[in-house]
């Protein structure tokens, strides 16, 4: 059976979809900052943001 990305991961590689994860937690930022979100979560989700920038 050959492995398909999705029946692989590499654990020692880089993460090749930071851009994409990036996107995705500044979207969900904007979202919950739009509708008056969970302080807390907003908080939490930035700081992964600046993990991932960080890297």
């Amino acid at each position: 059976m050959e492995d398909t990305r999705d029946d692989v991961e590499d654990v020692g590689g880089p993460l090749t979809d930071v851009p994409l994860i990036l996107e995705d937690l500044l979207c969900q930022i904007e979202e919950l900052r739009a509708t008056d979100g969970d302080v807390d979560v907003i908080a939490d989700l930035l700081a992964q943001v600046e993990l991932l920038q960080g890297r």
